[in-house]
């Protein structure tokens, strides 16, 4: 374990500007896409050309070029992990903040984490400038508590679905679909366990959020025993029956 939750709260120099997003998809239903397997044996939920899709890291890997025309929202937080399965360094990432095709798509980066710019960090995550050369929207990120409050408090970070979903809790929708977040299933080392530093905070996560958010309702889709089964509620999809590498 990396970490674990201390809940002391400091005010963010560095998030003020994301209060224009409170509320703004109020009672709306959303999907966070992550990377994990499943994703490849998910089909479209019934009525969800109408929810608000949220892409993570190296989406261009990971969905058509047709399914990024269709998110709203893409979120990253390091070089390395959206170019680690691409082509060549950056040029995904490049692509997809340059292309006018995708021009609505709204991007964030966490680019501060505990007050210090990742410049100084230098642990490979976008800077604050790198992330508006790419005209997206920079945050910051903690390491020990989640934020009702994203834009007076940090979000809790370690993995980018936690602040996506502390966003979209702030942005007022009422129900979170969570697609492919299998908690390192695609890793070998946690094929039998899960990934034990997130499975800590999805648990965490599950057991912090009814307090602000208790009549949004989060449903893990298509959910795999050895990730997130039971931990929220659980959705399968017709012909799914696990994953297997």
């Amino acid at each position: 374990m990396h970490y674990k939750a201390t809940y002391k709260t400091y005010d963010s120099k560095f998030n003020g500007h994301l209060e224009e997003y409170k509320n703004i998809h109020k009672d709306q239903s959303a999907i966070l896409f992550g990377h994990g397997p499943t994703l490849k044996k998910y089909t479209p939920i019934e009525g969800s050309e109408n929810f608000i899709k949220v892409g993570v890291n190296a989406i261009y890997d990971y969905h058509s070029r047709e399914d990024i025309k269709e998110l709203d929202y893409w979120f990253f937080g390091s070089e390395y992990f959206v170019r680690k399965v691409g082509r060549d360094k950056a040029e995904d990432m490049d692509e997809i903040c340059a292309d006018p095709e995708l021009k609505n798509l709204i991007r964030f980066t966490s680019s501060w984490e505990d007050g210090r710019s990742h410049g100084v960090i230098g642990r490979g995550n976008i800077t604050p400038e790198r992330s508006r050369e790419l005209n997206c929207i920079p945050y910051e990120n903690n390491l020990g508590y989640f934020s009702h409050n994203i834009a007076k408090y940090a979000t809790l970070g370690h993995d980018v679905v936690f602040p996506v979903t502390q966003f979209l809790l702030y942005m007022g929708v009422s129900k979170i679909y969570l697609v492919g977040c299998d908690c390192g299933y695609a890793d070998p080392a946690c094929v039998d366990t899960g990934d034990e530093h997130l499975l800590y905070w999805w648990n965490e996560l599950k057991n912090w959020y009814p307090k602000y958010y208790p009549n949004t309702e989060i449903i893990t889709v298509n959910p795999i025993s050895t990730g997130l089964e039971g931990m929220f509620k659980d959705m399968y999809q017709e012909g799914f029956n696990g994953f297997s590498i």
